[in-house]
This record gives structure tokens, C-alpha cells and sequence, in this order.
């Protein structure tokens, strides 16, 4: 089945207020904010003796230095590598004695390091995070060994995966000009050149205390996790960072439409992407963001869902179908609807069939999108949702994304409040104004002519492809 574009609005936005989702202020963190600029969110949590410590930057990708593409991921991958005090290995090898893990992962525009440990251990989390905040001392070797590390990562995820190949073309095509276009690994070419000096120097401009955040969940009470957010981030001076040089994107050409297909001997059946950028739309705009949710989900819900419906179970034209909203980024929001096709459909049968499928939908949507509809659409993504309160651990990482890409702590408290304003008027006015524009760029992930059954079958990858995770084991 094609994965849904995460759903970010209401998935990490909502995720919080599962359980009374009419209460804006069930997470309700405590924030503490450093002379130097940095923020600490803290959330109690006595459930389980663990302490959760997520420290996020507000760069990703998106800022790469220029003719650099792919160091904001490079220096990810070092800040295991260049911890004051530490050999090289150290890092994930304590963590784990302790019995506790560590992850990283880089986006298009945050970076996201978690560290979770038993709370008998919570000071040696924030000691070794902030070590590596204040200071990173790596070698050229050690830059020439990760290098090659990167290279092969990016090798298998882009070259040898025509899911995620097809995907970075099509991204190319709906951002023309913004830095969104190149791929978070960053080009092979670029990445072989990377210095030492360039990590460093990227380490000194974007990871200020001033351009992160912290998000800690623990079972300690908020004098101690922000007496330890005190003692080990405190000290650490704050420094100037650079603007944001991100290239304004301009509205697409009517007329431009791109098309690209990619084939594979693995692919066993034919993938239609439709795409778009949705350029009169902020992500800030919870509002009319969340709105277009309800909607997909209206779309493709399996077994209800209007288009899985039409496509899945009466034609049996498809045996998936995804849509999906990505409003994840600081500065645009995409839309995307995914059909995989069943045996013996043909692309041409299909696309004719998805546009004469919407353009019903559109002309019977105050029957698709009424009252029922609409309460119906609400209580089930918050029933989804209602396990969340239980991870309350995961929801703090949800959180310290939410606020690394840039959001603030408010559209978290404005959430419940907005989806129970939203009107039957709401949806359908969306759907009108997004449904009835011709999605400009198509991919088609095809099974090859010389398809060979001993190769396996490769199924579409669990995620978008705009975030790269890095989990450290220990050596």
C-alpha cells in the first residue's frame, strides 16, 4: 500500500489533545527560557522512570550552505563522532551500558536529536547533549570515514530505490527555485567536497542555544529537569546566526506540466502519483490546513473513503488509494494523491477515471461533506489519535518537530479549539478551491519489461523521503 503523506497537521498538531480534544491545554508543558536564548519545554510524566530529551535546531536541509547540499545531514552524522571528552564510539556505547537509545534524524528544516535513559541517568543526557550544543571536535579523518558512510546511505536510498528517486524528481518539479528541490542527503558531488571546516563552521552559525529547543519528558518534577536544563545549557554562550537565505518560490506557469516515470524489475504493480504545490496556502494557517485533512481522509479512508470507493471496491481499478496534505513545511504546504493500480488497468484508464471520480465528488459535495460527514471525519482523527496520550514520550518528540520546523507552541493550544469550529461550509469550500485545480506533475513508478521474480518484491518506503534517521547502535 502507497504510505499517506503524513498527515502533519492534525497527526502532530492534535496528537496531544486525543483524549478531550474540546480541552486546549491538556500537554500544558512548562517553559523555562535560558538567558542564552534557549527554550526548554518540559511535560511530567510519572508513568514510567524514564527521562525522554529531545533537543531540536531549527535548520535543515532547506539551509544548506551553498554548492554544500547535504551538510546540514553531514554534521547529524558528526555530532556522534565529535563529543568533547569522548572517543569516537563512546557516545552510543554509554547510552546503551545505561540501557537507554539514542536517535537523530535531519528534515527540510529541522535537525532532531533525542536521547531517552533510565532518570537515574537523566544528567549524563543533558551533559552530553550539551557538549555537543557548545563545542564539536572532529578530525579530517574522521570527516574522510563518515564521508563514505553518507555516500553509500545516499547511494541506496535515492539510486537504488526508484520510490524515493521518482520522488526527489517530482519535488525538483514543484519547487522550481526554493532550496526544498534538493534532496536532504544533499547531491553526491556536493557532499564529496564537504571539509571539515564546512561542519565546523556550519556547527558555529545554526547550532546557537538561541536556534534550538528542548523538549524533555521525565518522570522529575520541573525544579529538576530545569535545574539540569540550567546547569548544563546555561553556560553555553550564545552565538550570531545567519539569515535564512531561502529562495522565494514563484507561482508555476499554468501551462507547465511535468511528467516522469521510473521502472524497476522489483515493482510488481504499476504506482500514479498525482502532485502539487498549493502556493496560496501558508502552513500556519491551521485552519483551512486542518480542513483539507478532514478531506483526505474523506477521500481515501479504506472502506468509507469516497475514492477508495469508486476506485478499490466498485471499479476495481486500484488496490490502494492515498491522499494526503504535507503542511510539515516551515514554508510551503503539498498535496498528493497516490492510486496503486491493479493488474491490467492501464496509466491512461486510471487517470481518466480519477478525474471523472473528483469531478463527481466536487458536484455532490454538500452530500459528501455535510454535518454527519463532518462530525463523523472529526471524532474519528481524534479517536485515531487517542492512543497518543499514552506515548506521551512520542508526543514530546512530536512536539520538539513541531517547534524545530519553526511552529509555535500556540497552534499546539489553538488546535482542539479550531477543528471544532470547522463547518460542513469549511470542507467544501476547500475541496472546491484545491479539487478543481489540474495537479501539475505526475509520476509513474512502472514494473519493468525484464521483471525478475528471484529479485523480490520492493514495496513503496514507510515515509516521504524528506527526513533522513540516523539510529546509532553501539559499536
Amino acid at each position: 500500500m502507497i504510505q499517506k503523506i503524513a498527515k502533519i497537521t492534525l497527526v502532530i498538531l492534535c496528537i496531544i489533545f486525543a483524549p478531550q480534544w474540546t480541552n486546549a491545554k491538556i500537554l500544558s508543558p512548562k517553559v523555562l527560557k535560558l538567558p542564552n536564548g534557549l527554550t526548554v519545554y518540559f511535560i511530567e510524566d510519572h508513568r514510567t522512570p524514564i527521562v525522554s530529551l529531545n533537543v531540536g535546531y531549527q535548520v535543515g536541509s532547506a539551509d544548506d550552505t551553498y554548492r554544500r547540499s547535504g551538510i546540514a545531514h553531514f554534521l547529524e552524522h558528526m555530532m556522534f563522532k565529535g563529543i568533547p571528552g569522548l572517543a569516537e564510539s563512546e557516545f552510543s556505547q554509554r547510552i546503551s551500558n545505561l540501557g537507554g537509545e539514542t536517535n537523530a534524524s535531519t528534515s527540510l528544516d529541522y535537525t532532531l536529536y533525542q536521547i531517552t535513559l533510565p532518570k537515574e541517568h537523566a544528567a549524563v543526557a543533558f551533559d552530553l547533549e550539551s557538549k555537543r550544543m557548545a563545542n564539536l571536535v572532529i578530525t579530517d579523518d574522521q570527516v574522510a570515514r563518515e564521508k563514505q558512510v553518507i555516500l553509500e546511505e545516499i547511494s541506496m536510498r535515492y539510486s537504488g530505490n526508484p520510490y524515493f528517486k521518482i520522488r526527489q524528481e517530482a519535488l525538483g518539479q514543484m519547487f522550481l527555485r526554493h532550496t526544498y528541490r534538493m534532496p536532504v542527503g544533499g547531491d553526491i558531488g556536493e557532499v564529496q567536497s564537504i571539509s571539515r571546516e564546512d561542519i565546523l563552521d556550519f556547527h558555529h552559525h545554526w547550532y546557537s542555544p538561541s536556534n534550538a529547543i528542548v523538549v524533555v519528558c521525565a518522570d522529575l518534577s520541573e525544579r529538576e529537569a530545569f535545574q539540569l536544563a540550567t546547569t548544563h545549557f546555561g553556560p553555553i554562550p550564545t552565538r550570531g546566526m545567519p539569515e535564512r537565505n531561502r529562495r522565494q518560490e514563484p507561482d508555476r506557469p499554468t501551462d507547465l506540466i511535468s511528467r516522469m516515470q521510473a521502472s524497476d524489475p522489483r515493482i510488481k504493480l504499476p504506482v500514479l502519483t498525482k502532485s502539487m504545490r498549493l502556493s496560496n496556502l501558508s502552513p500556519m494557517d491551521l485552519k483551512r490546513t486542518i480542513a483539507l485533512d478532514l478531506i483526505t481522509s474523506r477521500l481515501d479512508a479504506p472502506g468509507t473513503g469516497y475514492l477508495w470507493l469508486e476506485l478499490v471496491e466498485k471499479a476495481k481499478m486500484a488496490e490502494s488509494v492515498n491522499v494526503g496534505i504535507s503542511s510539515s513545511f516551515r514554508d510551503h504546504v503539498t498535496a498528493e494523491i497516490s492510486i496503486a493500480l491493479a493488474p491490467g488497468i492501464t496509466i491512461e484508464a486510471m487517470e481518466a477515471k480519477l478525474q471523472q471520480t473528483l469531478e463527481a465528488f466536487l458536484a455532490q459535495a454538500k452530500v459528501e461533506l455535510n454535518d454527519q460527514q463532518t462530525e463523523r471525519l472529526k471524532k474519528t482523527v481524534i479517536s485515531s489519535l487517542s492512543y497518543a496520550h499514552d506515548n506521551i514520550h512520542g508526543t514530546a518528540a512530536a512536539l520538539a518537530i513541531h517547534l524545530s520546523t519553526g511552529f509555535l507552541l500556540q497552534l499546539f493550544e489553538d488546535t482542539p479549539e479550531t477543528l471544532a469550529t470547522i463547518r460542513p461550509s469549511d470542507l467544501q469550500k476547500e475541496a472546491q478551491t484545491w479539487l478543481t485545480k489540474p495537479f501539475p506533475i505526475t509520476t509513474l513508478i512502472l514494473p519493468s519489461n525484464n521483471a525478475d521474480p528471484s529479485l523480490g518484491h520492493l514495496n513503496p518506503p514507510q515515509d516521504s523521503g524528506h527526513v533522513m534517521h540516523h539510529q546509532m547502535e553501539a559499536q
